[in-house]
């Protein structure tokens, strides 16, 4: 806009940010900030109103807000409003990708470690079974009965303690996962989400165990991280 007004005292290096910015514009939504007859742009330029940057790219995809942002200030049509250098800009920029590329890798960290979940469901459920059927067997057997005739439904049992001992393990290694993945990415939402779900569920665990001292706990987990949502989010409730 100031080259457009002929006041060459205020082109500077912020005459470049609003090119860049123009730029950028250009990556994001896909089309020119400013189009048509060489008149009609001179007189946006020197008229305005500020480029306005959508929300959307004319391809339909949502531009990241933060990036929307940058743009807009950089071609802000006063040159105080806007990045003081090229360097300022590319700082932005360059932050902005450093948390996108973070989060990419926390959401594969965390997609890995939620596929454990069913894992550890299957294994429950199978440890519950083979524990019934113990039962089954060594229900049928007298107390009197020789040993014997015990081992099948005890070796049964063994089975199924060792098969509820590889659910947990499972279980242990997706939250340790979804941990991992908070260190990479303390904001991603759907690792916070996927662990409260698990404390949920081992309080429902332990309620249905009667099972006091495990309820208080999975309690004091339960509230420590539905904190970490806003007030107004569902999963505070």
């Amino acid at each position: 806009p100031e080259q457009a007004r002929g006041a060459r005292d205020q082109v500077d290096a912020r005459s470049d940010v609003y090119s860049l910015g123009a730029m950028l514009y250009e990556v994001l939504v896909g089309v020119c900030p400013l189009e048509g007859p060489t008149q009609q742009v001179l007189q946006r330029l020197l008229h305005g109103p500020m480029v306005q940057v959508p929300a959307y790219s004319a391809s339909g995809v949502r531009l990241p807000p933060e990036l929307a942002a940058v743009c807009r200030r950089a071609m802000a049509m006063d040159p105080s409003e806007r990045f003081s250098n090229a360097s300022a800009l590319a700082e932005e920029v360059s932050a902005w990708l450093d948390g996108s590329r973070r989060r990419d890798q926390a959401m594969a960290l965390a997609v890995h470690a939620r596929a454990s979940v069913p894992r550890a469901e299957a294994l429950a459920m199978e440890a519950a079974q083979l524990h019934a059927q113990a039962e089954d067997l060594l229900s049928a057997v007298p107390l009197w009965a020789p040993e014997t005739q015990k081992h099948p439904g005890w070796a049964l049992l063994d089975q199924a303690r060792e098969t509820r001992i590889r659910a947990r393990m499972e279980a242990l290694r997706g939250e340790q996962g979804l941990v991992g993945a908070l260190m990479v990415d303390p904001t991603l939402l759907e690792a916070h989400e996927a662990l409260l779900a698990g404390d949920r569920k081992r309080f429902a665990e332990a309620e249905a165990r009667r099972d006091v001292e495990g309820m208080a706990e999975a309690r004091i987990l339960l509230e420590a991280r539905a904190e970490r949502f806003a007030e107004e989010h569902p999963s505070r409730v």
